[in-house]
C-alpha cells in the first residue's frame, strides 16, 4: 500500500513539473534560433572570445572581472556560466547560450513551486508558477542572453529559501547545509543576494522563534564576509558612486517595477522613466487597493512579507540603474508579489467555473504576450529598433541604434539620422565624434 501512495505521489508530482517545464518550453523554444542583441551580450561574451577558448581559465573565474570598465559587479558564478557554454558551443554559439537561458529559467520555476507549494495548495502553486514561467515582464530574463544573470540568481535564491523552510519544519543538517550553500552560489552570481539574510531573519522573527536567530546569522555573515574579502582582494570598488543618491532619484522605478508585475503593458528591454506612462503603474496601484478591499486577506503576515520580499529585492537594483528601467531584475523580487496575492480569498462563494475562466483567460494573455514579445530579441535591429520607439527620450539608444546601421547593415543614411537624434536629445562626445565619422566618410565616398 506505501508503495502504491508512493508511485501515485510521484506520477501527480511529475506531472506538475511536466506542466512547468512543457509551457516554459513551449513560449520560448524559439529563442534559440536568435542571435545577439549587442546590449551587454558583446562586452560580456564576444569581448571575452580569448578568455573563453582557453580551458585553463576556468581556474581565473574568481579573479577575472567580466566588466573590465564596472568596477562594481563580481559574479564568477555568471562568468562561469558563459565559460561553460563557450566549451559546450566550440565557441560564441547563440544557440547553445540561448538553451541555457531556456533550461534556467524552467528550472527555477520548477523550484519556485516547490516553494509556493509550502504556502498554498499544489494547484494553487502550479497556477502561479506558470503565471510566473509566463509572465511577459521576464521575457528579458530568457530571451535575452545576459538575462540569465537574474535567473540563475532566482535559482539559488529560490533554492535558498526552499531549504530554510525545510530547515524550520525539520531541522536536518542537510537542510541547512543547503541552504546556506545555496545562499553562497547566489551571492556569488549578483550581489543582491545579500538582502536574503535580512529576508531570512525577518521570517523567523514574523513567524518562528527569535531564538533561532542565533543558529542562521553565524553561517550568513561568514558566506557574505568571504563574498566581501574575495571581491575586495581582486575588484577594486566597492559600491557605486553617490549609491543613496541614486536609490533616492530612482525610488520611481518600484512603483513601476510594480506596475508591470500587475499590468504587464508597454514592455521594453531598456526604458527611460520619462518614457513609461504612469497610467499602468496607477492603474496596478488601484486595481491592488480594490483587492485588497473585495477580498479577504487569509493571511496577513505572509500578505505583509511578500510586499517586503518584493520592496527589499527591488531597491538594491535602485543603486545600478542608470536612469533606465530593465525587467529582468524583477525576477526574484516577482516571488514576493506572489505570495501577497496568493492571500487574497473571495469573502463570499465564487463560481467555480468563473474563476477557472479568469485564470484562464489571464495566462493566455500572459503566453501570446511573451511569445509576440520574445521577438524583439531575435536580433540587434529589432531589439534597438523598439528600445528607440519605446524609449525615444533615451540618446544611448539612438548612438546604438546608429551604430548597427552602419557596422551591421552598413547604412549611413540611418546611422545618421540616429546619430542626430542622439546629439538632439544629448549632445554627448560619443554621439558627436560618431555623427562626424559619418559625415567624413560620406564626403570621402562622394569625392570618389
Amino acid at each position: 500500500m506505501k508503495k502504491i501512495l508512493q508511485n501515485l505521489h510521484f506520477k501527480e508530482a511529475f506531472f506538475y513539473y511536466f506542466a512547468i517545464v512543457a509551457l516554459c518550453t513551449a513560449i520560448y523554444s524559439k529563442t534559440t534560433a536568435f542571435g545577439w542583441t549587442f546590449f551587454d551580450d558583446s562586452d560580456l561574451i564576444l569581448y571575452h572570445i580569448n578568455f573563453y577558448s582557453d580551458p585553463a581559465n576556468l581556474l581565473r573565474i574568481f579573479s577575472f572581472n567580466i566588466i573590465p570598465y564596472e568596477s562594481f559587479y563580481y559574479r564568477p558564478l555568471l562568468t562561469l556560466s558563459f565559460f561553460i557554454d563557450f566549451i559546450v558551443g566550440g565557441g560564441a554559439n547563440p544557440f547553445v547560450f540561448h538553451i541555457t537561458n531556456v533550461i534556467l529559467h524552467a528550472t527555477a520555476a520548477c523550484v519556485l513551486f516547490a516553494v509556493l507549494n509550502k504556502f498554498v495548495s499544489r494547484n494553487a502553486a502550479l497556477l502561479f508558477t506558470l503565471l510566473f514561467v509566463s509572465h511577459p515582464v521576464l521575457v528579458q530574463a530568457v530571451a535575452w542572453i545576459p538575462g540569465r544573470n537574474d535567473s540563475l540568481l532566482g535559482l539559488f535564491i529560490f533554492n535558498s529559501f526552499l531549504f530554510f523552510l525545510k530547515w524550520l519544519e525539520n531541522a536536518k543538517i542537510k537542510n541547512f547545509v543547503f541552504f546556506n550553500l545555496f545562499f553562497l552560489f547566489a551571492m556569488f552570481t549578483k550581489e543582491t543576494a545579500i538582502i536574503l539574510p535580512f529576508m531570512l531573519a525577518a521570517y523567523i522573527v514574523i513567524f518562528d522563534k527569535p531564538k533561532k536567530l542565533l543558529y542562521i546569522l553565524p553561517p550568513l555573515i561568514l558566506t557574505c564576509a568571504l563574498f566581501i574579502s574575495l571581491r575586495m582582494h581582486f575588484i577594486e570598488g566597492m559600491l557605486p558612486t553617490n549609491t543613496i543618491g541614486n536609490i533616492v532619484r530612482s525610488s520611481p522605478y518600484v512603483f513601476h517595477y510594480f506596475g508591470k508585475a500587475f499590468l504587464p503593458i508597454y514592455l521594453s528591454p531598456v526604458q527611460m522613466l520619462e518614457d513609461y506612462p504612469v497610467l499602468p503603474t496607477v492603474a496596478a496601484a488601484v486595481g491592488f487597493i480594490v483587492c485588497c478591499v473585495i477580498f479577504k486577506i487569509k493571511n496577513l503576515k505572509l500578505f505583509a512579507y511578500g510586499l517586503l520580499w518584493f520592496v527589499t529585492f527591488t531597491v538594491p537594483t535602485l543603486s545600478l540603474i542608470r536612469n533606465v528601467m530593465l525587467e529582468h531584475r524583477i525576477y526574484v523580487p516577482l516571488l514576493g508579489i506572489i505570495l501577497a496575492i496568493a492571500q487574497f480569498t473571495p469573502k463570499t462563494p465564487f463560481n467555480k467555473h468563473a474563476k477557472i475562466f479568469i485564470y484562464t483567460a489571464i495566462l493566455l494573455w500572459f503566453c501570446v504576450t511573451s511569445f509576440v514579445y520574445s521577438n524583439v530579441f531575435i536580433n540587434p535591429i529589432r531589439f534597438w529598433t523598439h528600445a528607440a520607439q519605446t524609449s525615444p527620450n533615451n540618446s544611448a539608444v539612438q548612438i546604438r541604434l546608429a551604430m548597427v546601421h552602419y557596422h551591421l547593415m552598413e547604412d549611413i543614411e540611418r546611422a545618421k539620422l540616429h546619430a542626430r537624434k542622439a546629439i538632439s536629445i544629448s549632445p554627448h562626445h560619443q554621439s558627436i565624434e560618431f555623427l562626424n565619422r559619418l559625415i567624413e566618410q560620406t564626403r570621402q565616398e562622394e569625392e570618389i
